[in-house]
């Protein structure tokens, strides 16, 4: 039975539905291991009918379906469609039917490679490519332009586009987001079309992500019908990518809400400890060094604990250990301990060097009595690896201390321990009002343009909800700030070891499932 008579439109901020009611999308993702470049469908390892008819009882209405080029053509036989990718959507059409859910198509991995990590950089520098991927999505809107049941087309999934000017990046995505629109329009101007922003930009000589001069990169489309502006959430990411080893997050352990955890705006640096103890460049044992103190003069500044490593030489290394910022009061009696890491199992250390040159990694042995220390080498100019930010007292004084064991070293090299204040322009803490501080900004678009913004993906990592972290509370907030701000959503994702509601690969249901996921899903939903 096919339970849709019409098509879901927009219609300024809103969505309508064929009855001219308000539709508010909450959806799932269904991955269908794209990420694994499959050339066949995933008929037996990622879901199946029942796995709709749950999402429904969840209280979910779409399924966010990611597509894979390879599904459809073979870059040995471009523009030859293979029926199969077509008969997947079928199936899964079906499905979705029998239990009330809708899908939004979304082109996850296209033709010159996956976006989000910086891997398809061939799709901006082919333009062979760009006209496969657009004629691919023309032969996707015309076999489909008259199915209620497909909410709209999500052209590209996290575009991340190589260009070291930012205003040249987005003429690159204007063009091609233009010329997919215009493909798909041929066809069908029936169905939404989803478009993001940019996720970044990326170095067009070293390939690196340069996530600095990512911001809201909304490309305006002229043509208002039907367009839904997309952006994704996953902040902060230190929270929810936590222990993830392909994010460089594997270091953090962060629980959710935390109001000692230090996010601030418009940081620039004030002062610092700059005339304490050095360390020994000779001495080889562990030598345990204090910075002088720094006082606190103004409610806006914040404190960080910096390890500098300056010139320690191409082969120079030292390693830190057991850290800490002490507190005095005005008469410099000592007051608490607001900062102390003996780096047992992880650490979070940043590191930054003034010429790049140089490395700083956790390192799970080699710690002064057991587990863990954090080492910084090769820096050949001025370098440190930087914990922070904390909150301090108005006119209180802060000591920073720690045990370092010097490997190697010039004779140039300066290690010690800092204290560094800095200024902020607005602080905020881990918890609800910072979420929402960051989704207001697709709000504040969304009414300022009269246009419709989703969440396309949002979600937290399966680690973030163990030992009480914190994930489905973190859930939960941005559940009732999406409400509050009458933002469509869809949950990254269904099936996947990192983020999934079930973990294991292949599917076997019952055995993996995230049941504080489950049921924080379930009772938001139904809110």
């Amino acid at each position: 039975m096919d339970p849709f008579k019409g098509f879901i439109r927009t219609e300024g901020r809103l969505l309508k539905d064929e009855n001219g009611r308000e539709y508010f999308l909450k959806g799932m993702a269904f991955g269908n291991n794209v990420w694994t470049n499959p050339a066949e469908p995933p008929y037996d390892t990622h879901h199946s009918k029942e796995s709709y008819r749950e999402l429904s009882e969840m209280g979910f209405n779409s399924v966010r379906f990611y597509l894979n080029y390879g599904l459809f053509e073979d870059d040995s036989n471009p523009y030859t469609y293979k029926e199969s990718g077509f008969s997947w959507i079928d199936h899964n059409l079906e499905w979705a039917k029998e239990n009330g859910m809708r899908l939004v198509l979304n082109m996850h991995y296209p033709q010159g490679g996956y976006q989000s990590q910086g891997e398809g950089t061939e799709l901006w520098t082919c333009e062979e490519n760009q006209k496969r991927l657009c004629s691919l999505w023309k032969a996707i809107a015309e076999r489909y332009k008259d199915e209620p049941c497909i909410v709209g087309y999500g052209l590209l999934n996290e575009p991340v586009v190589p260009s070291d000017d930012n205003e040249k990046g987005r003429i690159m995505w204007e063009k091609l987001l233009g010329n997919m629109i215009s493909a798909v329009r041929e066809a069908d101007k029936n169905h939404i079309i989803f478009a993001e922003k940019i996720l970044t930009f990326q170095n067009e000589h070293t390939h690196e992500l340069e996530w600095s001069r990512s911001d809201n990169n909304f490309v305006m489309i002229p043509e208002s019908y039907n367009i839904v502006y997309e952006f994704h959430f996953y902040n902060p990411f230190t929270f929810t990518h936590q222990g993830l080893s392909w994010s460089n997050t594997s270091e953090f352990n962060k629980v959710y809400p935390n109001e000692e955890d230090i996010f601030a705006d418009g940081v620039s640096w004030h002062a610092g400890a700059f005339n304490g103890e050095q360390c020994d460049p000779d001495k080889r044992e562990w030598q345990y060094v204090e910075s002088s103190t720094v006082t606190v003069t103004d409610d806006n500044q914040i404190l960080s604990y910096v390890f500098q490593a300056r010139e320690l030489g191409e082969d120079g290394a030292v390693y830190v250990d057991d850290v800490a910022i002490t507190e005095y009061d005005t008469d410099g009696n000592r007051t608490r301990i607001i900062y102390k890491s003996d780096f047992e199992d992880s650490c979070s250390m940043y590191f930054w060097a003034n010429n790049n040159i140089g490395t700083g990694e956790y390192i799970s042995s080699k710690g002064r009595r057991s587990g863990g220390s954090y080492r910084v080498s090769g820096t050949t100019d001025d370098a440190s690896g930087s914990i922070g930010f904390f909150r301090p007292v108005k006119d209180c004084s802060y000591k920073a201390s720690g045990y370092f064991r010097v490997r190697r070293s010039s004779e140039e090299a300066t290690i010690r321990p800092r204290v560094d204040i800095w200024k902020a322009e607005s602080i905020y803490f881990l918890n609800k009002d910072f979420l929402r501080k960051d989704i207001s900004h697709y709000a504040k678009f969304s009414e300022k343009y009269n246009v419709p913004v989703y969440c396309g993906e949002f979600g937290t990592g399966t680690l973030s909800f163990k030992e009480d972290k914190g994930g489905d509370r973190w859930v939960s907030d941005v559940i009732d700030i999406f409400n509050e701000y009458n933002i469509s959503y869809n949950y990254h994702t269904y099936h996947e070891e990192s983020f999934g509601l079930y973990m294991n690969s292949p599917l076997e249901r019952a055995s993996e499932r995230n049941e504080l996921l489950y049921d924080v899903l379930c009772r938001k939903n139904k809110e």
